[in-house]
C-alpha cells in the first residue's frame, strides 16, 4: 500500500510521520484522492484510495499472503488497556492477534481476527471518525468493536429498564447493524452495548453533557466475545487500570438537546409511562400529535386500576369520556370545577356576573352610584374572581375600588369582606367553590376513591391553587401535557392596573419526562416548528409523507380550518368566505349581543361588539354567526373558522393560520401561535400578504 502522498500544496508527505487526515492527500501515481489509514495499535500507517482505480499501480492487487498471518508487533504507541485485551484474546485462542486478510482492506492488521470466518474484534482507545470506522468494517462478515470508556462517567438511568449513559469523548457516528456491534468497556468493569449510533447531547439537573446510550450486551455480541475471549471477558486488570466503581443512579429525566438520540429517548420515556408510578407525582411533556390522549387510554387499560382523568374544561371532559367509552375500559373523566361543585354539597346554579350584574345583585340601592365614575363597580367581578384564585398572594386595592365598601370604610377584597364572604358561604361561583375546597381540603375524599389520578393537558391546570387542589390526595398523580401549549394564562392577568394584585408563585413540579415523536407533523414541518418556536421534535411519519406549507393571503384548499387569535378576526374571515362555518358561532353571537349593551366590559371582544352596534352591523353579524354555527367535533370535510383556544387538541387535514398569529409579543402569544401552527396533517396556509 502507498506510503507517500502529495498534499494540495504539492508537498510530499509520509504516512508514518507527519501526515494526518486533517488535510487532503493525493496519490503520487494517479493523482486521485487518498485517505490516511492507521492500525488501531498505531503500528502501521499507509494511504488508501477512496475509490478503487485498477489502472493505478498503487491500487493494484498486492502479493499473496497466508491466512491468519500475524504481523510482528512494531514499537509504535499503544495503551496498556489495548495490549491487555489483545493478550486476553491470545490467551484464549492463539494466532488471532494482528491478523490480516479480513474484509476489503486485506493488508490492514486487525487487533483480533479470524481470517477463515472473516470476523474481527477492534479495540479503540482514541477518537476515530465515522468514515474510518465504516472503512474498517467494509467487507467484514461480523465486526465487534470495544471502545475504552473506563475513565468515563457511567450512570444508570432510573427512567428506563436496563439503560445506562456513558460520557462520550468520541463524538462520532458508529453505525451498528446485524453484522456489527459496538461495545463500551465502562468504569464499573462491565461491557455494555450501544443503543444509539450517535453521541447524544443531553441536559440533566441543568448540566449539559454528551453521552452514549448503552444497554445490556445482546446474545449475538456475547457469542462473538466468547468466540474471541472464551469465558474470560471482560478485561479486569492491566497496567494503570482504574479502580472500578458502581454506576451512579441518574434520578432526573434527561432532555435531549440535539437531533441525535431523540427517537431512542422518546421510546424509553414512552415505555416508562406504561409502568405504574411509584412516586407521588410524574410529569410527562409531549409535543402536538404525540398521542397523549391515546397513551392515557392505553395505560388505563394496562394498569387495570381505578383511574380518574382530570380535564381542563367541560368540552375536553366530554371528549375524554367518549374516548374511554369507545375503548371499552372503566374510568372517570372530570373537571376540577365539577369536583369542587360536588364537594360543596351541590350549591345552586353557578353565577358568572358582569360588573353591573354584581353591583345590582349585592348593592341594589346604590348600584348606579357604585357603577358610576366615582364608584368602584367596574372590574369588580374580575377582582373578586382573581382574589379567589390567588388567596395566598398580597392584594392592594386602589382608591377607586375601595369605594365598594359601605360608607366610612374601605373595601380591601378580603375574604371576610362583603360580598366575598357571602359568595363563599353560598359557593355561587366556580372560583368560590375552588376557594372553599382549597381552604377546607374537601377534595381528598373524592380523589382517594381512586388508585391513580391522571391530569390531561396539565399545562392549563398547574396554577398554585390548582396544584393544592390536586395534591390533596396521597394517590399517585401523572400529569401529561405540553408547556408550549399553555394558552389560558390570560385567566390570571391582573384585572385592574391601579390595584396591586399579585399572583401566587406557581410551585415547581418535578422534572418532566420528555417525549419528542409526533405522528401528526411531517419532518419538514417539524424542522420549521423547531426553527420558529424552539420545540424539539421528530416525525414518526415516512419521509415521503410531506406536508405543504404556503405563505399567501388566499386559501389553497376549499375545505380548510382557519384559526385566528381573536374573535374579531373570526368574524372577519367568516364574512370574507360566505360558505365557511363558524365553530361555536351561536355562543359567540350571544356574547357579542350582551357585550354591546354593557359598557362596563372592556375586553377587546366587548369593544368590537360596541363598534358593530354603533355602525348598525351587529344584528346582521349575529344572525350570520347563528346560521353558520357548528361544534368542533362536527367539522369533517367542510370549511370552518375558529379561535385557536377552541381548536386546541384538534387536528385537520388542511389548516390556515391568520395573520394575527404571526407576530407574538410575549410568551403567551407565542404559545397560541405554536398551537395554531401544529394543527394540520396535510397542508398549512400562513395567511400573510408578504
Amino acid at each position: 500500500m502507498p506510503q507517500f502522498a502529495y498534499t494540495r500544496e504539492g508537498l510530499l508527505v509520509e504516512a508514518s510521520s507527519t501526515a494526518s487526515n486533517d488535510t487532503e492527500h493525493f496519490c503520487c501515481t494517479c493523482r486521485q484522492t487518498v485517505s490516511l489509514v492507521r492500525s488501531s495499535a498505531k503500528t502501521i500507517a499507509y494511504f488508501r484510495h477512496k475509490e478503487r482505480n485498477d489502472d493505478c499501480g498503487e491500487c493494484a492487487p498486492q502479493p499473496t499472503y497466508r491466512d491468519n498471518e500475524v504481523t510482528p508487533l512494531a514499537s509504535g504507541p499503544t495503551t496498556a488497556w489495548h495490549a491487555g485485551w489483545q493478550a486476553l484474546g491470545e490467551t484464549a485462542y492463539l494466532g488471532r492477534r494482528e491478523v490480516r486478510g479480513i474484509g476489503i482492506d486485506i493488508w490492514r492488521p486487525r487487533d483480533l481476527g479470524d481470517g477463515e470466518a472473516n470476523m474481527m474484534v477492534e479495540l479503540q482507545h482514541s477518537p476515530m471518525t465515522g468514515e474510518e470506522y465504516a472503512n474498517r468494517n467494509a467487507g467484514v462478515t461480523f465486526a465487534t468493536w470495544i471502545f475504552d470508556a473506563t475513565e468515563e462517567d457511567l450512570m444508570k438511568y432510573q427512567y428506563a429498564e436496563g439503560i445506562w449513559f456513558c460520557s462520550d469523548r468520541f463524538y462520532q457516528t458508529y453505525i451498528t447493524n446485524a453484522d456489527c456491534r459496538v461495545l463500551f468497556h465502562c468504569n464499573d468493569g462491565n461491557i455494555y452495548q450501544t443503543a444509539s449510533d450517535d453521541a447524544v447531547d443531553i441536559e440533566t439537573n441543568g448540566v449539559r453533557k454528551y453521552v452514549r446510550i448503552l444497554k445490556k450486551v445482546d446474545a449475538e455480541a456475547q457469542r462473538m466475545l466468547d468466540k474471541f475471549f472464551g469465558r474470560m471477558w471482560p478485561l479486569h486488570r492491566w497496567d494503570g487500570a482504574p479502580a472500578f466503581r458502581q454506576a451512579a443512579m441518574l434520578e432526573t429525566p434527561v432532555r435531549v438537546l440535539g437531533e441525535a438520540g431523540r427517537p431512542e429517548i422518546d421510546q424509553l420515556h414512552r415505555n416508562f409511562m406504561y409502568r405504574f408510578p411509584n412516586v407521588p407525582r410524574t410529569v410527562v411533556s409531549a409535543p402536538p400529535g404525540a398521542g397523549k390522549t391515546t397513551a392515557i387510554i392505553e395505560i388505563i387499560r394496562r394498569w387495570q386500576k381505578r383511574a380518574l382523568v382530570i380535564t381542563f374544561n367541560k368540552a375536553t371532559q366530554v371528549t375524554m369520556q367518549q374516548r374511554i367509552r369507545q375503548a371499552g375500559i372503566t374510568a372517570d373523566a372530570r373537571t376540577l370545577d365539577s369536583l369542587c361543585y360536588e364537594a360543596c354539597s351541590h350549591p345552586g346554579l353557578m353565577q358568572k356576573w358582569s360588573d353591573w350584574g354584581l353591583c345590582s345583585t349585592f348593592w341594589p340601592k346604590s348600584a348606579k352610584f357604585k357603577f358610576g365614575k366615582c364608584g368602584g363597580g367596574r372590574r369588580s367581578s374580575n377582582i373578586i374572581d382573581f382574589r379567589f384564585r390567588h388567596p395566598r398572594a398580597h392584594a392592594g386595592i386602589c382608591k377607586k375600588h375601595q369605594r365598594l365598601a359601605s360608607k366610612g370604610s374601605d373595601w380591601d377584597a378580603g375574604f371576610t369582606s362583603y360580598p366575598m364572604q357571602k359568595i363563599v358561604r353560598g359557593c355561587v361561583t366556580h372560583s368560590a367553590c375552588r376557594y372553599a375546597c382549597d381552604q377546607r381540603c374537601t377534595l381528598s375524599a373524592k380523589f382517594d376513591a381512586y388508585d391513580v389520578i391522571l391530569v390531561d393537558e396539565m399545562q392549563d391546570l398547574i396554577s398554585a391553587q390548582e396544584q393544592r387542589l390536586l395534591f390533596q390526595t396521597s394517590r399517585p398523580i401523572v400529569l401529561v401535557g405540553d408547556p408550549m401549549q399553555a394558552i389560558n394564562n390570560f385567566r390570571d392577568d391582573p384585572p385592574c392596573v391601579e390595584c396591586h394584585l399579585e399572583q401566587e408563585v406557581q410551585p415547581a413540579l418535578p422534572y418532566a419526562i420528555e417525549w419528542y415523536g409526533t405522528w401528526r407533523l411531517d419532518a419538514f414541518t417539524v424542522r420549521f416548528i423547531e426553527e420558529r418556536f424552539g420545540r424539539r421534535m421528530y416525525s414518526y411519519r415516512a419521509i415521503k409523507e410531506t406536508s405543504e406549507v404556503y405563505w399567501k393571503d388566499e386559501l389553497v384548499h376549499e375545505k380548510t380550518l382557519v384559526m385566528c387569535r381573536c374573535n374579531e378576526n373570526v368574524v372577519g374571515v367568516a364574512r370574507r368566505y360566505p360558505n365557511m362555518r363558524v365553530v361555536r358561532g351561536e355562543p359567540l353571537a350571544r356574547r357579542l349581543a350582551i357585550a354591546s349593551k354593557d359598557d362596563s366590559m372592556v375586553t377587546p371582544m366587548a369593544k368590537y361588539a360596541q363598534e358593530l352596534a354603533e355602525s348598525g352591523e351587529l344584528d346582521a353579524v349575529c344572525e350570520m354567526l347563528r346560521s353558520r354555527s357548528c361544534e368542533l367535533a362536527d367539522i369533517n370535510d367542510i370549511a370552518a373558522v375558529t379561535t385557536v383556544h377552541q381548536a386546541k387538541g384538534f387536528e385537520y387535514d388542511h389548516c390556515a393560520v391568520h395573520s394575527d398569529l404571526l407576530a407574538p409579543k410575549n410568551d403567551d402569544e407565542k404559545n397560541i401561535s405554536f398551537v395554531a401552527f401544529t394543527r394540520h396533517t396535510k397542508s398549512l396556509v400562513v395567511m400573510a400578504r408578504t
